[in-house]
């Protein structure tokens, strides 16, 4: 009996296994529908979310391709109405040209008459004044009908009404590595690729590197005199007039006394700029030294001194032809684009785009932002053309320009508001953008905007959109680049 018992029982458990098995696979059942349908639900919502979404994005499309229709047929109509507007005004200068040569005409021919038909010429001239007053009067009440049909246009608020645009300010910062901020008297930009820096107590000025991509600068040699300019072509340095190996730190040559500012052009040329008539030298390296192959006057007058050159970047500087932004100083410091025929250095051209001003800022192939005391000037410096002007708020300086301006639909330029510690979007072209945010560090100077410098076969990708300021930051003690993005 105790085997049947046994046998009985466990019979029994095996039973309540299976029972419990099967509880087990519909609770995990329960759990995977649960599971399936809350993702199945998740889906869902998604969809219906995306399809929301595609909806609206397939409406704003849609009143997008509206807009530019209706925007195309006002274009047509205000083509149109300039056309009828133009023919009108040459039927008037036709009919006022007319009448100020045969009225004229016809009262000499009147005086020159027998006496017995002077009266039928007096009443001939008086019929045509009649008939050229009517005209003149139609004319003028054509021209009230059109005034009077554009004027609801002109009155029209809302053409000054504008559609603002909130610019998004990203910052972010990065550390300059190289260099003990703590021990610098001063500091200075000498061009995108070098800066120079005196230490406190010292006499001597270190020729720094800009910031490379790996946040790091470095010192390339040192000079006993704060200098103008300074150049860097292969394994020389040209600083003023005086050209030295960068290895050997020896000196190579003495280039002519009075040159007061240098650029390279490309390796082996530079150009220079002399105290005298404000000359221009196209400098060559001939393997020993440098060689002049032309030079050129800018001016007549001998006071006249280039203190300053700049290449204009957005140009190949292979090309026969160049473009330099040269600062001139005769009793104040003047701005001149120059344009240059490297073959050929008698067809120099030059605009003058300012005078008295503290600063430039290249944007594109074709506007300069010249920076005055509190002043911003757009200019286009093939024609020397002001596009806007702007004085800069209380307090504000000027930071830089982005890399998405555009002379036309983008017309932003950024400043630094060092009593709110702000960074503001300035709207010059009152397009509607509008933006500002705070800094988060206590900014003690700004350098200016500078360019980052790929290194040689260095990977890694850059935002090109990423404006790069050179500042020195007090809760760092240290030079720092603030990185500015915009967006929309």
């Amino acid at each position: 009996m105790p085997k049947q018992e046994s046998s009985q029982d466990l019979q029994k458990y095996l039973q309540t296994q299976a029972s419990s098995a099967q509880i087990n696979e519909k609770v995990d059942k329960n759990k995977a529908y649960s599971k399936n349908k809350s993702q199945q639900d998740l889906l869902v919502q998604n969809q219906f979310v995306g399809d929301a979404q595609n909806a609206q994005v397939s409406s704003m499309k849609k009143d997008a391709q509206q807009l530019i229709s209706s925007q195309k047929n006002l274009n047509q109509a205000l083509q149109q109405i300039t056309k009828k507007v133009t023919q009108l005004n040459y039927h008037i200068d036709n009919l006022t040209n007319r009448q100020t040569t045969v009225i004229p005409q016809k009262l000499n021919k009147a005086q020159d008459v027998k006496v017995e038909d002077n009266l039928k010429k007096s009443q001939e001239i008086s019929n045509f004044i009649q008939k050229e007053q009517e005209k003149i009067n139609l004319m003028c009440q054509r021209i009230n009908r059109y005034i009077s049909y554009f004027q609801p246009i002109l009155d029209d608020k809302q053409n000054d009404l504008q559609i603002k645009t909130d610019l998004s300010i990203n910052l972010s910062f990065t550390e300059i590595h190289g260099l003990d901020i703590t021990q610098i008297e001063s500091l200075k930009i000498l061009n995108d690729l070098l800066f120079v820096t005196k230490k406190i107590g010292q006499n001597s000025y270190d020729i720094c590197s800009m910031p490379n991509s790996k946040s790091q600068v470095s010192r390339l040699f040192t000079v006993d005199t704060n200098p103008n300019s300074v150049v860097v072509d292969e394994n020389r340095a040209i600083v003023d007039n005086f050209c030295f190996n960068l290895q050997t730190q020896k000196p190579i040559q003495m280039l002519l006394e009075d040159i007061k500012s240098c650029m390279l052009i490309k390796t082996g040329f530079l150009l220079a700029g002399r105290g005298i008539s404000a000359k221009l030298c196209l400098l060559k390296w001939d393997g020993q030294q440098y060689q002049i192959q032309q030079q050129v006057g800018l001016f007549t007058v001998s006071t006249y001194a280039t203190t300053r050159l700049e290449l204009e970047k957005f140009s190949n500087p292979n090309n026969q032809v160049i473009q330099v932004f040269a600062t001139i100083f005769h009793t104040n410091d003047m701005l001149y684009k120059i344009t240059i025929d490297t073959q050929n250095f008698k067809n120099v051209q030059k605009v003058k785009l300012g005078f008295r001003f503290d600063g430039f800022e290249q944007i594109d192939s074709e506007h300069v932002a010249v920076l005055f005391q509190n002043q911003v000037q757009i200019i286009n410096f093939n024609s020397g053309e002001i596009l806007q002007q702007l004085t800069l708020p209380i307090n504000n300086h000027f930071v830089g320009v982005p890399k998405q301006f555009n002379p036309t639909t983008f017309q932003v330029i950024l400043s630094y508001d060092s009593q709110k510690q702000l960074i503001k979007v300035i709207d010059l072209a009152k397009q509607g953008f509008q933006g500002e945010r705070m800094i988060g560090l206590q900014i003690d100077e700004i350098f200016g905007q500078i360019n980052i410098i790929r290194e040689e076969n260095e990977g890694g990708n850059f935002n090109e959109k990423d404006m790069k300021i050179l500042a020195k930051a007090s809760k760092m003690n240290q030079l720092c680049l603030i990185n500015i993005d915009l967006e929309f």
